[in-house]
């Protein structure tokens, strides 16, 4: 089986055909709820907190008879180290195919459907990790067109939509006032290893960069202003109509860990899609800078998707193969 085979058949497979059922109202929302926190979906357990946040979210999106809302925040940007930036790649489209495969089969049950809300961290890249904001919508936009490739394959009551963090202010000018009055109730940090190599891999350094010893102290420093900025609206935290993901576990029970693959954590926007070769087929994966094979040893195969397609994007003219 070629790449393009197998990928033209992982995406044919997502839409389900809407079932038709008189379930009671709680049967169905447990039909629902089982499939969001399924063991094939999730990557690791939660609290029973969260399970009935989830619950509450589910009944409801059932009650109004209105789309079920989830909403995956993260990066945005292609991190800077990588060949593929500043555009979106096969680890973007992995990540919502990943998401999709649970969703539509809540499509074909919730008439409404789902909306899946991707929350941006957009113009703070430009001082946070010094990304220029022409690569922060370089990536937005390659983004955006990966989802609507993707959109051919999915039901019509699944919407995909992007929201970037200072679009939750008025204006960018009143998102980066609440920034820059956070700059000044937040100390300076003191860094564990973890938020110094964490800094290290994001931060584009300049020559400026190494002549200032505390740059990765102000980028944290500076992170923190943008979170509780981003807190503030009480758009993605404290909601009981909100399913939120995300890929790794995080201090804040209110996310559900789901991964960006099946078998992957790896953060698709600070790392790259490949295909695992198993047998006659494949595996979607997301990997890491440090698991990326080196370019003398990597084995690339031509991928033809159906025009147009994303015959725009460059990233999506090829794939990486992994032989293990």
């Amino acid at each position: 089986m070629s790449a393009t085979d197998f990928l033209m058949q992982s995406l044919t497979a997502l839409k389900k055909e809407p079932v038709e059922h008189n379930l009671p109202p709680e049967e169905l929302i447990e039909k629902i709820f089982r499939i969001i926190v399924s063991k094939k979906f999730r990557k690791y357990s939660a609290k029973p907190e969260l399970y009935a946040t989830i619950k509450s979210a589910v009944s409801l999106a059932l009650k109004n008879q209105t789309p079920l809302p989830f909403l995956f925040p993260q990066g945005a940007y292609k991190l800077w180290r990588l060949a593929e930036t500043p555009r979106a790649d096969w680890g973007e489209l992995f990540f919502l195919m990943h998401v999709a495969k649970p969703l539509c089969e809540i499509c074909a049950l919730h008439k409404p459907g789902v909306e899946f809300d991707v929350l941006l961290d957009d113009i703070i890249v430009e001082r946070m990790n010094n990304i220029p904001l022409a690569d922060m919508q370089a990536y937005i936009d390659s983004y955006k067109a990966t989802a609507k490739f993707l959109k051919r394959f999915l039901p019509d009551n699944f919407n995909i939509k992007f929201t970037g963090v200072s679009q939750l202010y008025e204006s960018e000018a009143a998102y980066w006032a609440a920034v820059e009055k956070n700059l000044k109730e937040i100390p300076m940090p003191t860094l564990d290893d973890y938020w110094r190599q964490v800094i290290e891999l994001n931060y584009k350094p300049t020559p400026a960069t190494a002549a200032d010893p505390l740059w990765r102290e102000k980028s944290k420093q500076i992170h923190d202003a943008h979170m509780t900025a981003k807190r503030a609206p009480g758009y993605h935290l404290d909601r009981d109509d909100k399913v939120l993901f995300f890929a790794q576990p995080i201090a804040n029970p209110a996310y559900l860990s789901v991964g960006t693959t099946k078998n992957s954590i790896a953060r698709h926007w600070c790392g790259v899609g490949v295909l695992k070769r198993r047998g006659d087929s494949f595996e979607m994966t997301n990997l890491p800078p440090s698991r990326i094979p080196p370019a003398t040893e990597t084995v690339w195969e031509e991928v033809n998707l159906p025009p147009p397609a994303l015959s725009a994007e460059p990233n999506f003219k090829r794939i990486r193969i992994i032989n293990e």
